[in-house]
């Protein structure tokens, strides 16, 4: 350690030197300072520095008095209160003369005018994230913004004159040091917006699901816990945050990518499941359809009785546009989209299969009960005397057979309408011949006959397994 300078100069340093290295405990006999007395000595150093204004100076491990230091006020007061300036501009350095000063004068005076500005900013977009939830701005953020917008437009001038007092000085670096804690939690605003807008594209609720089945506990344990994080998230990451106490991102922003991580993983594989599940759907939706247009032209004949399942058409469209194949299959990126753009497919969605197994089986019970009236003895004689073009002979027996798919594939508008003609134009005639208590004793009997006849047949195969099946995604 050295001091230099003129001899008064080199005097003054020395003794300040001298009482540093007495409040230092170690130091080597030979007069080499141990590395940690020697750090302890360059702190004191600067120390004394700030404190005298820059009267003493301490570079490259050399202290010297400066006279032109002791004789500005204006530096003194500047290196003073340079530890509230560097809120404002964290660059600003001790002033050495009068020429640096003014140049440090000029950047603080800017970055004070700038502070302004962020700090309306700030206030500004605290304001509307708190308002989008219903939230007001809690009092105590708003005045902690209030005296610091206050402390900036003060100026550096009026800012260093009133340093000079030690207390005003400790409350305004306090002030400086809360709006930044209420700044740095508004630039995470973008931050927390971005994980809540994730969260909310998955469409994962915690609410119970009792629309059908897992396929699977552990996965549907899976599809739970997820459920669970990501509405514990979407509380946390709320704007209710903000109105609370200071606290890191940090730590919710590693549960949000952990989160993130697990719910592609399970999606992806939920997703090629689902394509699987559609694509069989998809026929049977079509197959439920044939069958409701084979009721819908048997009800439009009168002679066969009242309309029957005829509600069941809006059910059947209504489950057929819950059918939706997806056109992305293995290209979806869940980790920038949570859910396929082309299906829409949501983790632990609930297919439509069950309701289309219950709606096929309300359009097969209303099919067996127009076969049955088709198979009439009294319908079948009209058929056999009335069919000159002897088109209904084939169609006479699949109804006689109850044969439900076969009546399907073989009645299409056509042959309804010659079939509903036929009827219409001969019905009256034959039941007057056979008198009105004999058709209606026949009449009678052979529905009951048809019916057992339909409850007993062996249908035909067909896409609809008679129980239901798994309808979980």
């Amino acid at each position: 350690m050295r001091a230099t300078g003129s001899p008064p100069c080199r005097r003054t340093a020395a003794l300040a030197i001298e009482e540093l290295k007495s409040r230092v405990p170690m130091v080597a006999r030979d007069g080499t300072a141990d590395e940690r007395a020697l750090a302890a000595v360059r702190e004191l150093l600067r120390r004394l520095e700030v404190s005298t204004g820059g009267v003493i100076r301490f570079e490259t491990d050399a202290a010297r008095f400066d006279p032109q230091a002791a004789g500005a006020p204006e530096l003194a007061a500047f290196n003073a209160a340079l530890v509230l300036a560097r809120r404002f501009e964290p660059r600003l350095t001790l002033a050495r003369d009068r020429e640096g000063l003014d140049a440090r004068l000029k950047r603080l005076e800017a970055a004070m005018a700038d502070a302004v500005e962020a700090a309306t900013r700030t206030r500004d977009v605290l304001a509307s994230a708190l308002a989008e939830a219903n939230f007001e701005m809690p009092a105590a953020n708003r005045t902690a913004i209030a005296e610091y917008i206050a402390l900036a437009e003060s100026g550096a001038a009026a800012m260093l004159e009133a340093a000079a007092d030690r207390s005003y000085l400790a409350s305004a670096v306090q002030i400086a040091g809360a709006y930044e804690t209420i700044a740095a939690a508004c630039e995470s605003i973008p931050r927390m917006r971005s994980m809540r807008e994730f969260l909310a594209a998955t469409g994962l609720r915690a609410v119970p699901d009792e629309a059908g089945l897992s396929e699977s506990v552990s996965r549907e344990s899976a599809v739970a816990s997820l459920e669970t994080e990501c509405e514990l998230l979407r509380v946390e990451l709320g704007p209710r945050i903000l109105t609370g106490p200071p606290r890191s991102l940090d730590g919710l922003e590693a549960r949000f990518q952990k989160f993130k991580w697990t719910y592609v993983q399970c999606y992806l594989s939920a997703h090629a499941r689902w394509c699987v599940k559609m694509e069989r759907l998809e026929l049977a939706a079509g197959d439920a359809r044939r069958y409701f247009d084979a009721l819908t032209r048997l009800n439009a004949i009168a002679a066969l009785g009242p309309p029957e399942g005829e509600h069941l058409g809006a059910r059947v469209a209504e489950l057929s546009a819950r059918v939706v194949r997806c056109e992305l299959k293995d290209a979806i990126a869940p980790e920038t989209t949570p859910r396929c753009s082309s299906c829409g497919f949501q983790l632990g969605a609930a297919s439509p299969q069950a309701e289309l197994e219950d709606a096929m089986e309300g359009i097969r019970r209303a099919l067996e009960i127009k076969l049955a009236a088709l198979s009439h003895s009294m319908i079948a004689r009209l058929i056999h005397i009335h069919d000159r073009e002897h088109r209904l002979e084939g169609f006479l027996k699949i109804t006689q057979a109850a044969q439900t798919d076969a009546l399907v594939r073989v009645l299409d508008e056509k042959l309804a309408r010659y079939l509903a003609q036929v009827l219409d134009e001969n019905e009256t005639a034959d039941a007057g011949s056979l008198g009105c208590a004999d058709f209606a004793r026949d009449g009678a009997k052979k529905r009951a006959r048809g019916e057992g006849m339909a409850t007993s047949a062996n249908l035909a195969p067909n896409r609809f397994p008679r129980g239901k099946g798994n309808n979980r995604g």
